[in-house]
């Protein structure tokens, strides 16, 4: 896609447009008619991005809900469809604050940890996402468990991979968010060498904010 490499508004318009098209000529009994699906709703996610606009994220949701019930359990893309559609519905739910969103988004988290090997290249990133939702439903024993996802998804990124700071930092934020809660010291220790360590990173710039989501496309 055109605009992955430009970053222009007018080639995403283009690319909308085009996977709109593309869906609507593809059958819903056709192999493609997924893929399709979960395309223009990653699309309509980028717009989302960039404009704010609710409807966008409505229909992206929409669509990647589409998408996954169209792709059987088995299927060699169904973590990813379900992993970002997961994401799309924490986006929603930072917005709007639907905790059905973010009872789907665990759900989904959960399914893509759960469908790929441990050796898998994207399996930080389901964990990433897992975490975040995790992190946000108040319960202490999600807090702990999105702790372990952290430690988990360090663990799996090579010291050199460009994600490996985000990772860090998401790791950080929720041992920050537990320290909230707990006090533990052990926590707070934690927490700031996950900081130091992000920072240390060529290119990194981490923030201790919210968890952040990669996208597995």
């Amino acid at each position: 896609m055109r605009y992955q490499r430009t970053g222009s508004a007018a080639d995403l318009e283009e690319a909308i447009k085009a996977g709109r098209e593309a869906v609507a000529a593809t059958p819903a009994t056709n192999l493609s008619h997924a893929l399709r699906l979960a395309n223009l709703g990653a699309m309509l996610g980028e717009r989302f991005e960039r404009s704010g606009a609710a409807a966008d994220l409505d229909q992206a949701a929409r669509l990647g809900r589409e998408a996954v019930a169209a792709t059987p359990a088995d299927h060699p893309d169904r973590a990813r469809r379900a992993g970002n559609l997961g994401a799309t519905l924490m986006k929603r739910f930072r917005v709007a604050e639907s905790a059905a969103d973010l009872a789907e988004a665990i759900k989904l988290g959960r399914e893509a940890v759960g469908a790929i090997p441990a050796d898998h290249p994207n399996l930080a990133g389901y964990l990433a996402n897992l975490l975040a939702a995790l992190s946000q439903t108040g319960s202490p024993a999600d807090l702990d468990e999105a702790v372990q996802l952290g430690r988990e998804a360090v663990a799996a990124t090579p010291a050199d991979h460009s994600d490996r700071a985000l990772y860090l930092t998401n790791l950080g934020g929720a041992l920050r968010t537990r320290l909230e809660q707990t006090g533990s010291v052990a926590d707070r220790d934690e927490a700031v060498s996950c900081y130091v360590a992000a920072a240390g990173l060529e290119g990194a710039a981490p923030s201790p904010g919210p968890p952040t989501q990669p996208m597995c496309w």
